[in-house]
């Protein structure tokens, strides 16, 4: 199966400015943009709503790109810078499409806010909620099946 956008030629700059203009578009008060190449990271930040959020979109590294998809072919250094960017590209325009579809849903009242954007909140202390809480289920959070589909106001009478 394809993935979104596979084949794009779109500019990850054109991506980016996509992004930036359906953030101010839906009310983000700010917005910061960080690469980080030793760790193959562009991290998406902005505030909206008197919250702060972050998206991280990884870059796989040059090696996952040394051979086709089937394995049946070695490419090349550059073939393979070819590949890594293309992927890069498609990721970009993966989440300029995923923050405008949360963000209209919002605003159409789909969803709250505060839902589709809450594992990207940012917490305190730097992580968001979505990283808290991925490390309290690697500890082992054991929660019922039958507690889990339980409507919250139930379970507190």
């Amino acid at each position: 199966m394809a993935k979104y956008a596979e084949g794009t030629e779109v500019p990850i700059g054109r991506s980016r400015d996509e992004i930036e203009r359906t953030l101010a578009r839906f009310g983000a008060s700010a917005q910061a943009w960080m690469r980080d190449d030793e760790k193959g990271v562009v991290t998406v930040a902005f505030k909206r709503g008197g919250h702060a959020y972050r998206f991280i979109v990884p870059s796989p590294p040059l090696s996952a790109f040394k051979e086709t998809p089937t394995g049946r072919w070695t490419r090349t250094e550059p073939q393979a810078a070819a590949a890594r960017d293309a992927e890069v590209r498609r990721r970009f325009r993966s989440l300029a499409n995923y923050v405008k579809a949360v963000l209209d849903a919002t605003e159409s009242g789909i969803i709250k806010a505060e839902e589709a954007l809450l594992p990207y909140l940012l917490l305190p202390e730097g992580d968001t909620v979505y990283q808290r809480a991925s490390r309290q289920l690697e500890r082992g959070v054991d929660v019922s099946l039958a507690r889990a589909l339980t409507a919250p106001e139930e379970r507190d009478a």
